[in-house]
């Protein structure tokens, strides 16, 4: 077989000292992977590593017959994706999969360079972890993508149409690649789940639209250091009682809406432990209910008005 290493390679492997290859047999859809793990010291010309080979079976779209995602034909299985069944929708087919009357689920979801999924108010939920490096259409207001784990977007992914009223929801880690261009202003991105998350802005690109962080009790979103890109939110970001966002990032976290913190717990809130916030809208306001709250750095538009609606406290 002819092996390729998967996407983000050299990011992977300073991170996890990790290396994976895959080979993919289409339609049937079975994907060999042959991972290089635990690399250690090279001493003269020998270097140790493990080296271990899976197979998977995936669910590939086919478009054989049409665009419902709910017709079997459309399937390399012949059968509509189930909860259990990985997904990978192919780039260079001449149809793509519409969802529309009901809604569609499936475990894993990769959509391949210049592949697409098209929403049409039906909600599409993935259970595990998704990978774009094509694109997503919501085409209706109500359109809904829900990804249980993580969610990433790769270099070249776009949403190529996001209509008002949409709705982004992300249990796991969401990462954001630059080259990625992901601008949902009038729609709402929903962190939840029950566990802490990390996101990771490295695209200058990225423009959210009204930002809600509500996962499990004490949960907590981190805004990691290793963003690269400022983060534009472009309508209102509400933080739910019990919940944190801490930014450990040095880029400028860009609000044009208002900024709410709902906390009453002891030791959580909005912590901005590095970087800079910067109102950049117009007639905004600031609303810390816990005591915990804080700005590292606080820019405000000098040509707007911002309101203080509590104590705001800068360190």
């Amino acid at each position: 077989h002819l092996w390729s290493a998967t996407k983000g390679l050299k990011a992977e492997i300073e991170r996890e000292n990790r290396l994976q290859m895959e080979n993919r047999i289409s339609p049937v859809g079975l994907i060999n992977s042959l991972v290089v793990s635990n690399v250690g010291a090279s001493e003269a010309d020998q270097i140790s590593f493990e080296l271990s080979i899976s197979t998977e079976f995936t669910v590939c779209w086919t478009g054989n017959g049409g665009t419902s995602w709910h017709n079997p034909a459309n399937w390399s299985s012949g059968a509509v994706p189930t909860a259990n069944d990985n997904v990978v929708i192919p780039s260079n087919l001449r149809t793509y999969p519409s969802l529309s009357g009901r809604y569609g689920i499936c475990r894993d979801l990769r959509i391949e360079h210049g592949a697409r999924i098209s929403l049409n108010q039906e909600p599409l939920f993935v259970y595990h972890n998704a990978e774009i490096m094509g694109s997503l259409s919501f085409n209706l207001p109500g359109s809904s993508f829900n990804v249980a784990g993580d969610l990433r977007f790769w270099s070249s992914s776009m949403i190529s149409r996001f209509h008002g009223g949409g709705f982004l929801t992300v249990g796991g880690n969401l990462r954001f690649e630059s080259g990625s261009d992901i601008r949902i202003a009038g729609s709402t991105l929903q962190l939840s789940g029950e566990t802490s998350a990390e996101l990771i802005n490295n695209s200058v690109n990225t423009e959210l639209g009204y930002l809600h962080i509500n996962k499990g009790l004490r949960a907590s979103v981190t805004l990691s250091e290793q963003s690269t890109a400022a983060l534009k939110i472009m309508n209102n970001f509400t933080l739910a009682s019990g919940q944190s966002l801490i930014i450990e990032n040095e880029q400028v976290t860009q609000f044009y809406g208002n900024i709410t913190d709902q906390n009453v717990m002891a030791n959580r809130g909005i912590q901005f432990n590095d970087g800079t916030a910067r109102m950049a809208g117009v007639d905004q306001s600031i609303t810390f209910s816990s005591t915990n709250s804080y700005f590292h750095h606080l820019d405000i538009n000098r040509s707007q008005a911002t309101s203080l609606l509590s104590n705001v406290r800068v360190k």
